[in-house]
């Protein structure tokens, strides 16, 4: 499921990338040129307004990603930074100045290290985040009149033997003549939240 890491990425390594350039890359100059040339502008458009577009994915959209996919999110910052030294062996330049063991000396394995930190603590709060953009939208998922909010999945049913109906409509959830096997009233929330939706469901009128 290469395409859910992809999306892994687009919500935590923009945050990274816009921390560590305000931090370590930006200096006096940045503004003014911001202001003054097309280069500066484009710096805010990857700099700054690529965080905004993976928090709005997060708040609008996202759902939490997997505690695995730390693995190659890590991975994949580690060949990024790799990248930086082979265009320093091959160009003659280091893209990132804080990547040059010349000048930064023992900051750089601080910065190293930093930044995966970073990169763990970004994923931990962008799951958080998906966790309780989900518990709201199961909560609060209806108008008013009672109708589904929004364009809810699409759901299906297949007949099982007697009553019971195989089933993944997030309606069940607050039809409370729909049972679902091993929920109590207080926690079917929470136990739609964790994959009920593909559980057994008992009709009680």
């Amino acid at each position: 499921l290469l395409h859910v890491v992809l999306y892994s990425t687009v919500t935590v390594f923009p945050i990274i990338v816009t921390a560590v350039y305000w931090t370590l890359i930006a200096n006096s100059t940045t503004f003014t040129t911001c202001l003054s040339a097309i280069p500066g502008w484009s710096n805010i458009s990857k700099h700054a307004m690529n965080t905004f577009f993976a928090l709005f994915e997060i708040v609008a959209h996202g759902g939490p990603s997997p505690w695995m996919h730390l693995i190659p999110l890590i991975v994949i910052l580690t060949c990024y930074v790799a990248v930086a030294y082979i265009t320093r062996a091959t160009e003659g330049f280091y893209v990132y100045s804080f990547l040059n063991p010349t000048q930064e000396g023992g900051l750089l394995a601080a910065y190293i290290i930093g930044i995966a930190l970073g990169c763990c603590v970004v994923f931990c709060v962008v799951k958080g985040l998906c966790h309780l953009r989900h518990r709201i939208s199961v909560r609060y998922g209806r108008f008013e009149d009672g109708s589904e909010a929004g364009a809810l999945d699409e759901w299906e049913e297949v007949a099982a033997p007697g009553n019971r109906l195989l089933c993944r409509s997030r309606e069940k959830l607050y039809d409370p003549r729909w049972f679902c096997r091993g929920s109590s009233p207080s926690t079917r929330g929470r136990h739609f939240a964790e994959g009920a939706h593909r559980s057994e469901w008992t009709w009680r009128p």
